[in-house]
């Protein structure tokens, strides 16, 4: 919290914003949304959130570089600090005419991204679902951070259940996600609830016959994203679930 130590070029290393963005996002938060605890104040929440998003670092890690106690402690900074930021003003838009910067890409790009067929198949269906009947499909960009964007996509299987997708970009590459599902906070490739949203942002609203609905029974062959990982057990007693964790909320 005490600025004086930190250098401008430290700041981004760390977090990805200069000393200034961060002063900015911090006082874009509501005072109500993020409170001073006793172990942490607002800015260290928040820098804690940009570090883990910047760099990948494992909840131990970040204990150890904010000087926090325990795993479980560093995990309720993050989570306190990803619901402030949930609170900023955030515009809804049509995507399909909108968010021209976000980077295009080509299948290969996105398997490479996404880490197999299996998220595209799944983001395929979830983005043909996503699209309303008059061809929009509605994302909300923060108004304080044009670079990140937020989506709900509904869970297949449960339709009382939507999910919040976070995606943060620049104009060349997807620099970090988050989603509200059991399995969106993985670090490596992403739950199908992510991959949909940058699927149709990065390449199918450029292919629109990708955006034609299959035959049902296709569909409903497709595990939803929340039951199925091929890259993390989410259940195992002794899995170490804060090292695959990526919080992207810029």
């Amino acid at each position: 919290d005490d600025e004086a130590p930190m250098s401008d070029s430290n700041y981004h290393v760390l977090t990805g914003l200069t000393r200034e963005q961060f002063n900015d996002l911090c006082s874009e938060i509501p005072p109500s949304a993020l409170r001073d605890t006793d172990i942490r104040t607002p800015r260290t929440a928040i820098a804690c959130l940009l570090v883990k998003l910047r760099l990948g670092l494992s909840h131990q890690a970040l204990c150890t570089l904010f000087s926090v106690e325990d795993k479980r402690k560093m995990s309720r900074i993050l989570d306190s600090a990803c619901t402030a930021i949930k609170r900023l003003k955030w515009i809804a838009m049509d995507a399909a005419n909108a968010i021209s910067d976000f980077p295009k890409m080509n299948f290969n790009k996105l398997q490479e991204l996404t880490l197999g067929i299996y998220q595209l198949k799944q983001a395929r269906s979830y983005t043909t679902e996503h699209v309303s009947s008059n061809g929009a499909f509605m994302v909300k960009v923060a108004n304080e951070r044009p670079d990140l964007i937020r989506a709900q996509v509904q869970s297949r299987h449960k339709n009382s259940t939507n999910y919040d997708v976070y995606v943060q970009y620049n104009k060349t590459n997807i620099s970090g996600w988050y989603c509200t599902c059991k399995n969106g906070s993985r670090v490596v490739g992403c739950c199908g609830h992510v991959a949909s949203i940058i699927y149709y942002l990065a390449y199918a609203r450029y292919n629109p016959k990708h955006l034609q609905q299959r035959a049902s029974d296709y569909y409903n062959s497709i595990t939803d994203a929340q039951d199925y990982s091929d890259l993390s057990d989410t259940n195992s007693e002794n899995s170490d679930d804060d090292s695959n964790i990526l919080y992207s909320l810029g």
